[in-house]
């Protein structure tokens, strides 16, 4: 994310402090640089196309933003997928999810977001539920290059009505 569109998403939220945006803002842009790490992980993204239709902060914010995600799309380490509106209802439909999956024997985490804070769970039976939901979304969404299409032509439309 860039620092832009996160501010615009926790002012959203309308609980927390000015002074913990900027701390949360703060933090989220030093995780981001692990992605460029040698030893780094490996990040895929599955966005639903609503996600990136919805104005968050102004058409300007949200213009940047996806112009950045097609910047990360070109990240050796990056892959960001696009789940289209043809897809319909999905198995991930209720909601955002993250997997963060260690080597063995590290168990993997799933973090839920809610506007306060992200809750962690650590159990493998809902890990694996979680892997199956996220192969699931995978396979509807569009390839690499037929999303990075569809992220430019939506910040295009953003920007024409900035």
């Amino acid at each position: 994310q860039t620092p832009n569109y996160a501010t615009a998403i926790f002012r959203a939220g309308q609980v927390i402090s000015p002074e913990q945006i900027d701390r949360k803002v703060e933090s989220r842009m030093g995780r981001r640089a692990i992605l460029d790490l040698p030893q780094g992980p490996n990040l895929t993204a599955v966005i639903d196309e609503p996600a990136l239709r919805k104005v968050v902060g102004s058409p300007t914010i949200m213009a940047e933003q996806l112009r950045f995600l097609t910047g990360m799309a070109s990240h050796y380490k990056v892959t960001v997928l696009v789940l289209p509106d043809e897809a319909g209802a999905h198995p991930a439909v209720d909601g955002a999810f993250t997997l963060f999956d260690f080597p063995q024997p590290e168990p993997g985490i799933v973090s839920i977001p809610t506007v306060v804070e992200a809750l962690y769970v650590e159990d493998e039976d809902y890990f694996d539920q979680h892997v199956l939901i996220f192969d699931a979304i995978q396979n509807l969404a569009l390839d690499p290059q037929r999303s990075y299409d569809l992220i430019g032509s939506i910040a295009a439309e953003h920007e024409k009505r900035a």
